[in-house]
C-alpha cells in the first residue's frame, strides 16, 4: 500500500511546478493499492483555500478541482481512519526536533507505520524524516 501526501494530490489536480511529475507518477502506478486519511482530505481542502486567498484560483476552478479529487479519491484510494494512536506516535515524531518534521507531515507518517504503508510525496523532508522512523518514502521525481 501506498500512501499519498496531500503535496502529491494537490499537484495531481492543481496545474503548478510538480504537476507533471505528479501525474507522470500516477499514471506509472496505475493499480497500486493508494491511501489517504481524513487528514489529506483537509489539508487538500486548506490548500485550494489558500489558493483562493491569494487569487490564483477561481471558485468555478475550484468547484472542479473538489469534484474531481472526490472521484479520485473514490476510485483510487482506501481511505485510512486517523486515531488517538496515530496523533500520539506523530507527537513523538516531532519531538525530534532535528527531523524538522512539522505536525502534519508526521501525522502522515504516522498513518503510513500504523499501517505498513509507504509514503509517495513531494516533500525531501518528509522522505527524510520518514526514514528515521523505519517508514519507506519516495520522492516523486
Amino acid at each position: 500500500m501506498i500512501y499519498v501526501d496531500t503535496s502529491l494530490l494537490v499537484a495531481m489536480h492543481v496545474t503548478e511546478r510538480d504537476s507533471e511529475r505528479a501525474l507522470g507518477w500516477f499514471a506509472r502506478i496505475a493499480g497500486a493499492q493508494l491511501a489517504l486519511s481524513d487528514w489529506t482530505e483537509l489539508e487538500f481542502a486548506s490548500a485550494l483555500s489558500r489558493k483562493m486567498r491569494s487569487g490564483t484560483l477561481s471558485m468555478d476552478t475550484r468547484l472542479l478541482i473538489d469534484e474531481a479529487f472526490s472521484v479520485t479519491q473514490a476510485s483510487n484510494f482506501q481511505r485510512l481512519e486517523v486515531g488517538s494512536a496515530d496523533f500520539t506516535l506523530a507527537a513523538a515524531m516531532v519531538h525530534r526536533f532535528q527531523t524538522g518534521l512539522r505536525a502534519g507531515d508526521a501525522l502522515h507518517l504516522a498513518l503510513a507505520k500504523r499501517h505498513g504503508a509507504s509514503l509517495a510525496t513531494l516533500d525531501r523532508t518528509l522522505v527524510a524524516a520518514a526514514g528515521e522512523f523505519g517508514v519507506v518514502a519516495e520522492i516523486v521525481d
